[in-house]
């Protein structure tokens, strides 16, 4: 995961996912966002509370096919009751 602050875009900020949040919920900017939590790998100065940027999450590659078809299949297992 890395954290692209407001005040300094240009310098990502890396950190381990720990938790995410089960559905996302209205901020109080009436956003509706998911909760995640993660730990910094390493200090920094220009952190600090209430600074607000972007995280960008990376995972695993997966094939084009199950990507595409993921809705579908969710969709099929609904009706099938699986």
């Amino acid at each position: 995961m890395r954290l692209f602050l407001n005040v300094a875009p240009n310098a990502a900020q890396e950190a381990q996912l720990t938790q995410i949040g089960y559905r996302a919920a209205l901020t109080p900017d009436n956003v509706m966002a998911y909760r995640l939590r993660a730990s910094f790998t390493e200090d920094d100065a220009q952190r600090r509370v209430g600074l607000k940027g972007t995280a960008k999450l990376y995972g695993k590659r997966t094939l084009l096919v199950a990507y595409l078809l993921r809705k579908p299949l969710a969709t099929l297992r609904v009706w099938l009751g699986v």
